[in-house]
């Protein structure tokens, strides 16, 4: 009689194919056990820290409890905030406290929010937040603490914005990027409005920094630009400029229309930077140093021409671009910024250059793009154009994940 003392090839192949199975059928099993045991533990916590606070607003007369933060939790409750990357807590007209709770170290990428019966730590949906242009602020308040990304497009100059025309305005830029904020955190939009394109006085500059064309028989306004900022206020209020976190340029007016590009009576715009405006043509040629730069122009405005001639008036930025105020003449288009970006320069409180590129706020965006007025970018409905035309625009999109 014959003894097997092994398995046959087959047999072995077999049971490899059986053990594959069940390791692809176990392993993401036990990955999901150990997160939502994470995700449970990490939701225990949060509950500790609620009833700490209740304790302590319950002990304490008067206690404010939206002053409990992760750098002092402690200290104020006695729970360590070794696992803690950030927390908000409030109460309502009804004495209910609720939290914002995120953590790091071993509850890295974890959030949670809720009051102590409701705890979730589902993600809140996106919203889409459009601004228009109106001539006014406009007011957008975070609904939930989270990431929220920024769409600017700023506007174009007055006149024809076909870069294969002579004596062509110059086109808006763009500008995003993600930024944290919390509940409630107010931030200030102003939408740049298209610049006129007109004789006789018409030309005027488009809303948010667009400089006046000249008084000649035609020519165009620049455009205004569209920014973030921290304080409210009439556009050109000093406070205000000061406080803008993300710009997007705007493009220089032309001259009267017509002219061969390139050649005699081209008085084209300059586009929208980037870190730096295009400069403006005075005969098809640049006239150099008219783009406004991060430390070149007037904060936020355009210069508007002076000379009673066909000329035109300069994009508002960052900062704005200058006027050449020559017959043949258009005007420069101004910069952009974003608190964070390479190469920007913020400025400090009383509005001097610090040569490093996050606002004095310290409010700064990351998965930041910036986009002159010559290049594809995308546009306001998800497609994509080639600089901005018209009157600039805004989206705010939020809470987003990372």
């Amino acid at each position: 009689m014959k003894i097997r003392n092994g398995f046959t090839l087959i047999e072995l192949l077999a049971a490899i194919v059986i053990l594959a199975v069940v390791i692809a059928i176990a392993v993401p099993t036990v990955s999901n056990l150990i997160e939502g045991s994470r995700a449970n533990a990490f939701k225990i916590g949060a509950n500790q820290i609620l009833k700490a606070i209740e304790q302590k607003n319950a002990s304490v007369e008067e206690y404010d409890v939206s002053t409990v933060t992760v750098e002092n939790m402690q200290s104020e409750i006695g729970i360590s905030n070794e696992n803690y990357n950030y927390l908000e807590v409030s109460m309502d007209e009804k004495g209910i406290i609720s939290l914002y709770l995120e953590g790091k170290n071993k509850w890295d990428g974890l959030i949670i929010r809720g009051t102590k019966n409701n705890l979730t730590d589902e993600q809140v949906e996106a919203t889409i937040y459009t601004y228009d242009y109106t001539g006014k602020e406009q007011l957008f308040t975070a609904p939930y603490t989270g990431i929220y990304k920024i769409e600017l497009w700023g506007a174009a100059g007055g006149g024809d914005v076909d870069p294969a025309v002579g004596s062509h305005a110059g086109l808006g830029g763009y500008t995003k990027g993600q930024i944290y904020l919390k509940k409630g955190q107010q931030l200030y939009v102003y939408v740049g409005g298209k610049g006129v394109y007109g004789g006789s006085g018409s030309a005027l500059g488009g809303y948010n920094g667009g400089g006046n064309g000249g008084t000649g028989s035609g020519q165009g306004g620049g455009g205004g630009a569209t920014d973030i900022r921290l304080v409210n206020g009439s556009w050109d209020n000093q406070q205000s400029l000061y406080s803008r976190i993300m710009v997007a340029g705007a493009g220089g007016g032309p001259d009267n229309a017509g002219g061969t590009p390139g050649g005699s009576d081209d008085g084209s715009g300059g586009y929208a930077g980037g870190l730096i405006g295009e400069n403006a043509k005075i005969n098809g040629s640049y006239v150099a140093n008219t783009g406004g730069t991060q430390t070149l122009g007037m904060l936020g405005k355009g210069e508007a021409a002076t000379a009673a001639t066909d000329t035109g008036g300069a994009g508002g930025g960052y900062r704005g671009g200058f006027a050449t105020n020559n017959n043949q003449g258009g005007a420069g288009g101004g910069s952009s910024f974003i608190s964070g970006y390479p190469g920007c320069d913020a400025i400090d409180e009383s509005g001097a250059h610090t040569g490093q590129p996050i606002h004095y706020s310290n409010y700064q965006f990351d998965n930041y793009v910036m986009i002159d007025g010559a290049s594809t970018m995308p546009n306001t409905s998800g497609a994509t154009e080639t600089g901005h035309a018209g009157n600039g625009y805004a989206i705010i999109t939020g809470p987003v994940s990372d």
